[in-house]
């Protein structure tokens, strides 16, 4: 916020890229969660094919959500051979920006005038965005936006203090900000954090109005999950709190190597994982 108020809109960006143009590297966690997407979509791709349906038939994306502005997951999701789409909201019109994998067209076997009308849907506003019934692809939803690719007067980046409770009140209390082809697939689902802290106030914000949403609250499982190094006496006294999140108290890098050590030979074999 003091960068954006005492410096020229276009050094700050320019700061910000540098800090993440570097950031190429997918982790263990991006790895891991790159191979058990890859896993997924087999397993639903298969299930499908055993009883005779279409994979198109019953859409069932995978969905992964990030506060981050870097492309870690797509590499990662890259290295195991997904296909996704980006999703992130701009904030000048609250319209949604997707950005597909390559070769997502082929994989999808749709038409050039019915995938155009695949991504188009994408666009419309995120209550609205309903994607049209398609193979399972991964669905990687951009909470604070994506620095690519640069797209000009389309920011969705947030960053300042202004951002976030912008983003609040737009969001509101039915997450009208969320779109709809993430949202749905957030229902009746529970969430696994990875690595935030809830002690950071908008992350905290953010999943309160998820668990108070009278739909996603429908039939969802009663416990929600979060990995974290440690616990500071905030998050502590907030999870005492709270008995709807069992906590995981240990390295990010431990807790994915000891998934994927108990995962199944298909999601090892995965080319992230190699």
């Amino acid at each position: 916020s003091y960068c954006s108020y005492t410096q020229d809109p276009e050094a700050v960006w320019q700061q910000l890229r540098e800090l993440f143009q570097n950031k190429i590297k997918p982790t263990t966690v991006h790895r891991m969660v790159a191979c058990i997407a890859r896993y997924y979509l087999d397993k639903v791709t298969h299930a499908e094919a055993a009883v005779g349906m279409e994979p198109y038939k019953a859409q069932k994306d995978y969905l992964v959500v990030t506060t981050n502005y870097d492309r870690l997951v797509e590499e990662a999701l890259k290295l195991a051979a997904v296909p996704y789409c980006v999703l992130a909201v701009a904030k000048s019109d609250s319209l949604v920006d997707v950005t597909p994998s390559e070769g997502l067209q082929a994989y999808l076997g749709m038409t050039d005038k019915d995938y155009t009308y695949f991504l188009d849907e994408f666009h419309k506003p995120p209550e609205t965005c309903v994607s049209a019934p398609h193979r399972p692809i991964v669905v990687v939803y951009k909470i604070h936006g994506c620095l690519y690719p640069p797209r000009e007067d389309r920011d969705s980046v947030i960053l300042t203090d202004e951002d976030y409770i912008d983003y609040m009140r737009k969001n509101g209390p039915k997450n009208s900000q969320i779109p709809n082809a993430a949202k749905v697939l957030m229902e009746r689902r529970a969430f696994l954090f990875m690595g935030y802290s809830f002690s950071d106030w908008n992350v905290r914000s953010w999943y309160i109005s998820l668990a108070e949403d009278p739909v996603m609250r429908t039939n969802k499982p009663p416990k929600d999950y979060a990995v974290m190094n440690e616990l500071d006496p905030y998050q502590d006294g907030f999870f005492g709190k709270r008995n709807n999140i069992i906590i995981l108290e240990t390295k990010l890098d431990r807790f994915a190597k000891s998934v994927m050590d108990e995962a199944p030979p298909e999601a090892k074999a995965c080319g992230a994982w190699q």
